[in-house]
């Protein structure tokens, strides 16, 4: 004798079909036949699988091999393993750069030349003693920030606007924001080598001659509160 359902019951459930659809009507056919290996008909699918996953950002460039052009140095500080040591000190003392010595310097290994001011760098990847890194933003080959700057003091002519030693900052980008919140000519910043008034600031309204920098010059910094040239006398 069949051990199925009955026969009425086969017939219910076939008028049954006829009202629903074809999947409600599978669905309980299989639920009333107890058929346990069609249980994963019943979730929902899986969407489809995702795309690959997207590649690495390209690096930013912060550091440089080699050591820069004519550099304003304002510090040493030694007993620094790594490039990303120095920028810790580099903001206390003031420095827009900074370059690392490491281990194989020969007279003064594992150590950091805190710079106020340096020239645009592309870098020397024959070096391999020293990293030249920014302080505060850039890179080298474009210039550290604050940058446009000059290294020295547009002196001829010059036409002081106050605040003057009352700005004194160990971020030479304090000096570009409060020259233009005063609409200075131009901003400048006397470095940690300064005799009298380090880490301060100074502002021009105007100068007599354009300015193309002083490369034996160590106590100051400058630039053009518009981003231009100090040698077109910023216009």
């Amino acid at each position: 004798m069949s051990s199925g359902p009955p026969l009425g019951l086969l017939f219910a459930l076939a008028a049954m079909c006829a009202l629903c659809s074809s999947s409600s009507a599978a669905a309980g056919w299989f639920a009333l036949m107890g058929d346990s290996g069609s249980s994963n008909n019943s979730r929902t699918p899986a969407g489809p699988a995702a795309g690959p996953a997207a590649g690495p950002a390209a690096p930013v460039v912060t550091t440089v091999k080699g050591y820069p052009q004519a550099p304003i140095g304002v510090q040493n500080v030694t007993d620094i393993t790594t490039p990303e040591g120095c920028k810790a000190p580099a903001k206390l003392a003031g420095a827009t750069s900074w370059v690392h010595r490491n281990s194989t310097h020969p007279s003064m290994p594992n150590s950091c030349q805190l710079n106020a001011w340096a020239d645009l760098y592309p870098g020397d990847d024959t070096d391999t003693i020293h990293v030249t890194g920014c302080t505060y933003g850039g890179n080298p080959k474009t210039g550290c920030t604050p940058w446009p700057a000059l290294q020295g003091y547009p002196a001829a002519g010059a036409v002081g606007v106050t605040p003057h030693v009352d700005l004194s900052t160990k971020d030479p980008n304090a000096c570009v924001t409060k020259a233009k919140e005063i609409n200075a000519l131009s901003w400048g910043y006397r470095t940690k080598n300064h005799s009298s008034m380090p880490n301060t600031c100074f502002f021009l309204s105007n100068f007599d001659a354009g300015f193309t920098g002083d490369s034996s010059e160590q106590n100051h910094m400058s630039g053009c509160t518009n981003g231009k040239s100090l040698s077109t006398k910023c216009v």
